[in-house]
């Protein structure tokens, strides 16, 4: 009747003394716990981070989200001001426009959010403001995100023809300038509606007096 035997290496037993093994085993747990403490600073980091900007940069994280529809909008007004002067012909259609802005302002806003993320602080999030100087160079900034949201929205949708591509970088460019236009020219015009009316009516009420 045959035996099954199992070799043990001569130095297997010295190799594994009880002192060595001890060592093994606090390497191992150090090192389990460092890893699961870094995890657990990570998770608090980013949750701190993501409380401080609910908290603190409310407006921040809204014009981040309002980012796919702004852009959207910035290249509608693009494309109809150029389509309407006859730069560009009508290949496309305005959904498919505002499908290429809300492409581009969604891959724009998901490295806004980790920016925001990543830099949060306990300073309150106030709009740009100040001088003209800086109202330009947000105005500046603008444009070139809306631009760069066009293009990758192009590239996304359409493919990467150098024509199309220079046409959205025009056309995303040119869409807050248009915006800015457009909202201070009904600024104005409800701004000489409300005059008019207020004139009419007091020219009104004196002529009802005299009578």
């Amino acid at each position: 009747m045959s035996q099954c035997c199992t070799f043990v290496p001569p130095n297997s037993i010295s190799d594994r003394s009880p002192v060595r093994t001890v060592k093994i085993f606090q390497a191992d747990a150090q090192a389990y716990t460092f890893s699961q403490m870094e995890a657990t600073l990570r998770r608090r980091f980013y949750s701190r981070n993501i409380m401080n900007i609910l908290q603190y940069q409310t407006m921040a994280l809204v014009e981040v989200a309002m980012s796919p529809a702004k852009y959207a909008f910035f290249h509608i007004l693009g494309y109809t001001f150029f389509r309407a002067a006859g730069y560009i012909e009508p290949t496309t259609t305005l959904l498919t426009a505002a499908k290429v802005g809300c492409t581009g302002g969604t891959m724009l806003a998901i490295p806004f959010l980790v920016v925001l993320i990543v830099m949060a602080d306990h300073h309150q999030y106030e709009p740009e403001s100040g001088t003209v100087g800086q109202q330009l160079f947000v105005m500046v900034e603008e444009m070139l995100c809306s631009a760069i949201a066009a293009v990758v929205g192009g590239f996304m949708l359409r493919g990467g023809g150098r024509h199309d591509l220079l046409i959205s970088v025009v056309v995303g460019a040119a869409g807050p300038v248009i915006s800015l236009v457009l909202m201070f020219s009904l600024l104005g015009m409800a701004i000489g509606g409300a005059w008019i009316l207020k004139e009419f009516r007091q020219d009104w009420f004196n002529r009802l007096i005299r009578i």
